[in-house]
């Protein structure tokens, strides 16, 4: 084991951390279960929005938080809370580079960015939608105390809808131990 760690600092991106966003959204690895890399104009939208100024972006989409994990130097994930698909729930979505898989650095991310989104918002659950097949990521989520809650079809693919009861008025430290 080595003495690496990622912190969890709220989204403010930079201009050095492009090179690492470019790759999150077009690595094959990252993106299998995403749909496969982001087209061209997709990533520039994307780097346009996130490299805005975080109180400028939150003026322009104050229902979507970002939480950036980096070591001292790099960025190495994103972990971002927005409106689902549904229109009802909000979801929690994360990348990580692939140089930084198998370590437990996303799942000690999570729930860092879970305690400080219940911190600062006022939600009675969040969900997370990932395809079957990405094992890994269900297993990830069911170990932070997500339930099962559906399955469909999205995007040609089966997909699971997991939720986490975020109890009003709990404190935040009822996510503090791992299950």
């Amino acid at each position: 084991m080595t003495d690496e760690s990622l912190d969890l600092e709220p989204g403010e991106f930079r201009e050095s951390d492009r090179t690492a966003l470019i790759r999150l959204w077009t690595d094959p690895h990252v993106r299998e279960f995403l749909g496969g890399p982001a087209s061209p104009v997709r990533v520039e939208a994307m780097l346009s929005m996130l490299l805005t100024p975080l109180a400028e972006r939150a003026r322009r989409n104050p229902d979507r938080v970002d939480y950036a994990l980096r070591d001292a130097e790099r960025l190495a994930g994103v972990i971002t809370f927005s409106p689902h698909a549904d229109g009802e729930d909000i979801e929690v979505s994360y990348q990580l580079l692939p140089e930084w898989w198998g370590r437990g650095f996303m799942w000690w991310g999570l729930l860092d960015a879970l305690r400080l989104y219940a911190e600062e918002h006022q939600v009675e659950r969040v969900i997370a939608e990932t395809q079957a097949a990405n094992l890994r990521s269900c297993q990830r989520l069911t170990s932070l105390k997500f339930r099962l809650d559906r399955e469909l079809v999205r995007f040609g693919a089966e997909q699971r809808i997991y939720s986490l009861a975020m109890p009003p008025n709990a404190p935040p430290r009822y996510l503090s131990q791992p299950w």
